[in-house]
């Protein structure tokens, strides 16, 4: 298992600087602009995962009850961020570029959502305490995927935040660390032996999973960026998470 310098679960989140309606885009729900609600919406998947991972790794049950309940706050952000789309395009009858960006928004918006989801199901795997602590070998291994997970994702909301149509390919050499990192967990797996070995594998390989999807909806959301910035319609073929 590698090291680097990546921020991980030790760090406290840097929040990037709000995302701007003054790039040409003037939608907004009354106060509340559609672009800070992704921001939030950023902010609030960030922490789900960050707190289902520590969650995982420490076997902490009391963390993981408190990431299962903040999945409401995400599914409730979505729903209001969806409508808010919709009244923007009911109400302002936006042109190709401006509705180019309220596609883009939905379609953030529901990758944001599955991360969501995909760090709910890491941390239900926590109360099974007896694979847990029959894992300890595992746990610095999950833990680096989960702190490379962790960073796409920041990554996309930096991208987001800066409207940065080139930060697909730092995401997609990210997300390459993310993919290395869950095989090195399968590669332990295979030399695991002993009675519980398939208890072990199962549930770990379902965290691990996850995790991993998490980075490739991090690539899926720069390339959605990149579309917004460019309009090219390749993006929205690259854009779509296996």
């Amino acid at each position: 298992m590698t090291t680097d310098k990546r921020p991980g679960m030790d760090q406290p989140r840097q929040d990037p600087e709000p995302a701007s309606e003054a790039d040409g885009y003037g939608f907004s729900s009354g106060p509340v602009t559609l672009a800070r609600q992704v921001d939030v919406l950023f902010g609030e998947v960030e922490n789900s995962v960050q707190r289902s991972v520590v969650a995982l790794v420490e076997g902490d049950e009391a963390l993981a009850r408190a990431a299962i309940e903040h999945d409401d706050v995400i599914d409730r952000l979505t729903v209001s961020l969806e409508e808010s789309v919709i009244e923007s395009i009911a109400e302002q009858a936006p042109g190709p570029t401006d509705l180019r960006y309220l596609l883009s928004v939905l379609r953030i918006s529901s990758d944001l959502e599955r991360c969501g989801d995909l760090a709910l199901r890491v941390a239900k795997q926590v109360f099974d305490q007896a694979w847990i602590a029959r894992a300890e070998g595992l746990r610095p291994y999950i833990r680096h995927l989960g702190d490379a997970a962790l960073h796409s994702l920041m990554m996309a909301a930096q991208a987001w935040a800066d409207r940065d149509e080139t930060a697909w390919r730092k995401i997609e050499e990210a997300d390459f660390g993310v993919d290395a990192d869950y095989a090195e967990i399968v590669q332990y797996l295979r030399g695991l032996g002993g009675p519980h070995t398939g208890e072990i594998a199962v549930n770990s390989l379902i965290a691990a999973q996850a995790l991993e999807r998490i980075g490739d909806h991090s690539v899926s959301i720069a390339h959605r960026i990149r579309f917004l910035v460019t309009g090219e319609r390749g993006a929205l073929v690259d854009g779509v998470a296996p």
